[in-house]
């Protein structure tokens, strides 16, 4: 009976260590050799004249203003897709890391491959893109995966359109987005 018992535990215990290992999460901390939390001096960069402050994306609750921005254009994934990547320094460090796909992209397919690598998604949103050009609207979805340290964005729109994926520090997430309520408060006064 005792080692009925003890096979018995023994095989829980086998089975738990085998399905933890199917739900663990990759930290959405890099891509391609990029590191968030990496200081400006790590990259060899052609030249930090190329840089410029960071521009406001639309669209996603990620901040980019405050930050200085280097891009890599022409540059492409594993799948060959051709890409260009943004990288944002706040105070010398990578603190966020876009990628955005130049062709459309499936936007299932793409999902898939982030739930398969970072698990299910924390959260969700979506808001209408009114062209006010051409009288078209868009809807466009926002997915946010996040780690202790870090947040994973995935922004599209369409099932077939244009991608946007976003790795972000959440500590300068934090500093940035304070910074950004105390200038709307200015505003307001």
């Amino acid at each position: 009976m005792k080692l009925y018992l003890v096979f018995f535990f023994l095989a829980i215990n086998v089975s738990t260590l085998k399905s933890q290992s199917k739900t663990i999460i990759a930290i959405p901390n890099k891509f391609q050799g990029f590191h968030l939390g990496s200081t400006i001096a790590d990259f060899n960069l052609k030249s930090e004249n190329d840089m410029s402050h960071g521009f406001v994306a639309h669209f996603t609750t990620i901040i980019t203003k405050g930050t200085i921005v280097y891009t890599l254009t022409d540059q492409f994934t594993e799948s060959k897709d051709k890409i260009t990547i943004d990288l944002f320094f706040y105070h010398d460090t990578l603190s966020i890391i876009r990628i955005i796909y130049n062709k459309p992209q499936s936007r299932i397919e793409l999902l898939a491959d982030l739930r398969d690598k970072y698990g299910k998604e924390y959260a969700f949103d979506e808001s209408v893109y009114n062209d006010r050009s051409d009288g078209t609207s868009q809807v466009i979805e926002n997915f946010y995966w996040a780690s202790e340290c870090c947040i994973l964005n995935f922004n599209t729109a369409d099932e077939i359109g244009k991608v946007c994926l976003t790795f972000a520090l959440k500590r300068t997430q934090l500093i940035l987005s304070e910074q950004q309520a105390k200038i709307n408060e200015r505003k307001i006064e």
